[in-house]
């Protein structure tokens, strides 16, 4: 007897022989093999159908003992990439179930489905795999060695990105950078499930007044996620379109008590209603004048141009919306002036004489004020003035009159007969 292969010769040695090709079979066909050439699960008959006898020594078809039990092969089902950012789902989306102890060309895949044992960012995270099922052409040829279910620990939750920032912030001008917001979650980064934000600190970048364009900072927002924030990478985006709208002030016009000067200054300080920013200060009260120059009483007076600094020596008037108000107490007291005459003596001489001019003492330069009432006359006599001022400035002093006279003596003369 000779073996080659599932070749078996037995030999009679005077030139018989009968050679047989031991294979499985299942009744009279082959027994089929999976798609690796394998023999599939079953039990068969080792025989050959078709014995190569030669000679005449053998009579008879061979006779086959013994058979062929093929069992289903175990495998073992796993997962890898079994990861994901935080969703708050414990869904399991990325994880792919393979298997290992498979024959290699065996058709043969595995399905189920997975969740996370919590849905909180983390790393060793459990998960649980149910309804495991074998697949393929071959799947028959094989059987979970852990059965339809799988468990780990090595999942692996990552924070998702989280962009936040302040709402809108308008408040008045108070010369800080306090600010009160309400953190928002913004952009692609959104807040997920039930997860909310409460608390955080907000700052302007600068205390100054200014309508959409003013700069909120955010920072130390609370996030109530159920994992103390750690489910979210968190970046911090400014507003950049709050407001600071101007303080209220305003600056009354004291009731100035003056002397007529031709001009309408008010020389006084005027009161400054409190200033909301702190650390601010009056660097000027602002100036002060009369709506008119003329004299008399119960006069407006109006102000203008106050200045308020910071702390830093600063002009921050601007940021103060300013109500200024005038007083209607203000006095022009009239000034004194006088006009003097001097006075003329003279003698006659037939022509019609006329004092000096006047002299006016007191009155402002370019004041329209002109003096009246100087004596002429012609004939020998004593002529008074009588002075008086005319002009659109007079009601605007005191004027005392000095009068003086002119004097027309006799001229002397001589009659000489002839």
């Amino acid at each position: 007897r000779s073996v080659s292969g599932n070749t078996t010769t037995f030999s009679d040695t005077a030139g018989g022989s009968v050679a047989v090709h031991l294979q499985p079979y299942s009744g009279t066909a082959v027994a089929p093999v999976s798609s690796s050439g394998n023999t599939v699960v079953g039990n068969y008959l080792i025989e050959d159908t078709h014995p190569v006898i030669t000679g005449s020594n053998f009579v008879g078809s061979p006779v086959y003992v013994g058979n062929l039990a093929v069992n289903a092969k175990a495998v073992t089902a796993s997962a890898s990439g079994v990861t994901k950012v935080y969703d708050a789902t414990t869904a399991m989306g990325n994880a792919v179930l393979g298997l290992s102890g498979q024959v290699a060309g065996d058709a043969l895949g595995v399905s189920g489905s997975g969740v996370f044992n919590q849905k909180s960012a983390g790393t060793q995270v459990g998960y649980a795999f149910g309804n495991l099922a074998l697949s393929g052409a071959d799947q028959a040829n094989y059987y979970l060695s852990g059965g339809n279910s799988l468990t780990g620990s090595n999942g692996v939750i990552t924070p998702a990105p989280l962009s936040l920032t302040s709402t809108n912030v308008t408040k008045t001008y108070d010369g800080t950078l306090s600010a009160v917001g309400t953190a928002v979650a913004t952009g692609s980064a959104p807040l997920l499930g039930s997860d909310t934000v409460s608390g955080g600190i907000f700052a302007y970048t600068d205390k100054n007044v200014g309508s959409g364009n003013k700069v909120v900072t955010t920072r130390g927002v609370t996030i109530n996620d159920g994992n103390h924030g750690g489910n979210y990478t968190v970046s911090y985006v400014d507003n950049t379109t709050s407001t600071i709208t101007p303080a209220a002030l305003s600056v009354t016009a004291a009731p100035v008590h003056k002397t007529y000067d031709g001009t309408v200054s008010a020389t006084g300080s005027a009161t400054v209603g409190a200033l909301a920013g702190a650390g601010d200060s009056v660097a000027s009260a602002g100036t002060m004048s009369f709506a008119d120059k003329n004299a008399g009483t119960g006069k407006t007076v109006t102000v203008a141009a106050a200045q308020i600094k910071d702390s830093s020596g600063a002009d921050v008037t601007g940021n103060y919306a300013i109500t200024y108000v005038s007083s209607t107490g203000g006095v022009i007291d009239k000034a004194n002036a006088s006009i003097t005459e001097s006075a003329k003596a003279v003698t006659y001489n037939g022509a019609t004489q006329t004092q000096n001019a006047p002299v006016l003492s007191g009155f402002i330069a370019g004041d329209n004020v002109q003096a009246a009432g100087v004596a002429s006359a012609r004939n020998v006599g004593t002529y008074g003035s009588n002075l008086t001022a005319t002009g659109s400035d007079v009601g605007n002093y005191n004027i005392t009159y000095v009068n003086a006279p002119l004097v027309i003596n006799k001229l002397g003369a001589t009659i000489t007969a002839t």
